[in-house]
């Protein structure tokens, strides 16, 4: 019997905040991500596990957010949070990681 009109999409459904991945589901989503061979998404997911970012904060970012004018990556990056409006430092070495994981 199809669900009536009035009945929530969530009904009989989990809600609320899920639990963090832990090391292991990680290591497993990376895993599956290389063997798809899915660089993008395999640079996006490791990018967010480090940083802490959203993934929308992310994809908002260039490659010219990361360099400066002389396209040498800059020492900190300052991100501002789509969701929360909070600003969030993202420090060279991370910076790094995140330059080169944008040129793919």
């Amino acid at each position: 019997m199809p669900p009536s009109p009035n009945t929530p999409w969530n009904k009989g459904k989990s809600v609320g905040q899920m639990h963090p991945l832990s090391p292991t589901q990680v290591q497993t989503i990376k895993r599956f991500l290389e063997a798809e061979d899915n660089l993008r998404d395999l640079a996006l997911f490791a990018t967010t596990i480090d940083t802490m970012l959203r993934g929308v904060d992310l994809l908002a970012l260039t490659v010219a957010d990361v360099t400066d004018h002389e396209g040498q990556i800059r020492e900190k990056l300052a991100v501002r949070q789509q969701k929360t409006g909070m600003g969030t430092n993202v420090g060279k070495r991370r910076a790094i990681e995140l330059a080169r994981k944008l040129a793919i």
